[in-house]
């Protein structure tokens, strides 16, 4: 790449870089909290997630019970 194409590379960045500050400056303070916070939807994703981990604690628990038919029981009983 010759110096006078590297010299519009940087000044086509620069434009870029420019025109997104622009556009980001100019929105309202409503807008971008919006975007910066989605509270409803981490809020509907963490009820799933802990609704996921409840199921799998059941589900180890009734396992346990078969696979582990004498974990309530003294270890020193079972020698």
């Amino acid at each position: 790449m010759s110096g006078s194409g590297i010299v519009v590379l940087i000044i086509v960045a620069v434009v870029v870089i420019a025109l997104i500050f622009y556009a980001l400056a100019h929105r309202s303070p409503v807008q971008l909290t919006r975007q910066l916070r989605s509270t409803s939807f981490s809020r509907r994703r963490s009820d799933r997630i802990k609704a996921a981990a409840a199921a799998d604690v059941a589900a180890m628990e009734e396992d346990d019970k078969y696979f582990h038919p004498h974990a309530g029981r003294d270890s020193d009983s079972e020698l």
